[in-house]
């Protein structure tokens, strides 16, 4: 936010350091019109209405509308109900039908490039936050307007609006293509500019002449992209030397894979896969050394079509054996990490970090992967010999058991990989980012 018309005075943006900042800049956002108050405009001259207020006024317009029956502070005065409101059939007009939580890993070719291009922009969004503060004070509200404003209102939002232009068919179904907001692994600070113009000159090369590219006039959009600012300047490139451990140690991907083997069981984590080349990198030597999880988040929506995702919390796990445990859950389910027995019968998030611990029952206080992994030799091994009895009396050491004694770190998945993982938590208990 910027000091002109705020609390602070002008000239540069804001940066909060204390929770009393906090608190000011949020008065001051309200003030603006951007979040609730008790004044229905948010200009001393009356002339536009707040942003909570012409939310308010919409609302007012749909049909069964009561401003008795809702549940609203009594300032400002909620609007009476409209004349004519809007009917449910009226809203099908106007409302997109857009797929439950897309991934574009679902998405045809030409749709899933350029649902990865709309997510590496907005990942650059976020680099190009961190940016504004690099610059002069004097500078930063120039540089707001050429990057964050700019991608933002006239990239961004833009490229959304055409896309949702674009449909397709599933299961006798149309759709309006959506973007998906999925990590994109752009590199390092210093690389992504470079990273992400290469990512649109692909995508441009290989589907720019496309007719439902060409029709939905997407590339008038997609080719601003490469324009905005390069950070490349203000994140030079230092070499850190904690990461030299992980050399020669592959990179954690993004995702799970979304198609297996006919025979192949997913699994929770590093170390807890039932053969050769099935782990999360598709490279290991045999069973129980695969680097990390495989396992599919649950689609509530249609439980058929499991989401190409890591699932993140308790009951989100897609099949047997594939939930993380920690943090929640009964002290039993906490006993017995990735070996529940059924769909949504998994405690928490995969890939199990090893940072994660449990919270309850006999490991409570010690690391949830070390007992996944005692559960997988004392439960799962014996089974693997018994179909296939060359496999040795207990399982080899994990990949790199320097490094991952204890499990895949978040340092090697963050840090050295650049991806990034949710686990539920609250403090941070989780070791991972807390989802709530």
């Amino acid at each position: 936010m910027s000091r002109e018309d705020s609390h602070a005075g002008k000239s540069q943006l804001l940066a909060i350091t204390s929770r009393e900042q906090a608190l000011q800049a949020i008065q001051t956002i309200d003030a603006q019109g951007e979040g609730f108050g008790p004044a229905k405009f948010d200009d001393p001259s009356h002339q536009e209405l707040s942003h909570y207020f012409k939310f308010l006024t919409l609302q007012s317009q749909i049909e069964g509308y009561d401003p008795k029956s809702e549940k609203l502070p009594k300032h400002p005065k909620p609007p009476a109900a409209a004349k004519q409101p809007v009917s449910t059939a009226d809203l099908g007009g106007v409302v997109f039908n857009f797929p439950d939580n897309p991934v574009a890993a679902s998405y045809l070719p030409g749709y899933a490039e350029l649902a990865n291009v709309v997510s590496g922009l907005y990942q650059y969004m976020l680099i190009m936050t961190e940016s504004i503060f690099l610059q002069e004070p004097h500078n930063q509200k120039r540089y707001f307007n050429q990057s964050l404003h700019r991608s933002m209102i006239w990239i961004l939002d833009k490229v959304i609006q055409q896309m949702r232009t674009v449909t397709f068919q599933e299961n006798n179904i149309t759709y309006n293509l959506a973007p998906t907001f999925e990590n994109i692994n752009l590199g390092h600070r210093h690389q992504a500019f470079s990273n992400l113009t290469s990512l649109c000159n692909n995508f441009r090369a290989q589907f720019g002449t496309e007719p439902w590219y060409t029709a939905a006039y997407l590339d008038d959009y997609i080719k601003m992209i490469p324009t905005l600012p390069d950070v490349s300047a203000f994140w030079p490139d230092v070499a850190n030397p904690q990461l030299e451990k992980f050399k020669g140690v592959p990179k954690f991907p993004a995702n799970p894979p979304a198609a297996v083997g006919k025979d192949e069981v997913r699994h929770a984590c590093m170390g807890l896969n039932h053969c050769k080349g099935q782990g999360r990198t598709r490279d290991n030597n045999c069973a129980g050394q695969g680097y990390c999880s495989t396992a599919l988040e649950y689609n509530y929506a249609d439980p058929s079509q499991p989401n190409v995702a890591d699932h993140t919390c308790h009951v989100k796990n897609d099949c047997a054996g594939q939930g993380g445990c920690g943090l929640y859950g009964t002290a039993e389910e906490q006993d017995h990490p990735a070996h529940n027995e059924c769909a949504t019968l998994g405690s928490c998030a995969t890939p199990i970090n090893a940072e994660r611990f449990s919270t309850d029952g006999p490991n409570r206080g010690k690391g949830v992967w070390k007992r996944a992994r005692k559960v997988f030799e004392e439960k799962t091994w014996p089974t693997l010999r018994k179909d296939n009895p060359s496999l040795p009396k207990t399982p080899s050491p994990v990949p790199h058991q320097e490094l991952f004694s204890n499990g895949p770190t978040m340092e090697w998945i963050e840090t050295y990989s650049g991806e990034g993982m949710t686990a539920c938590g609250a403090s941070g208990m989780s070791g991972a980012n807390s989802c709530g």
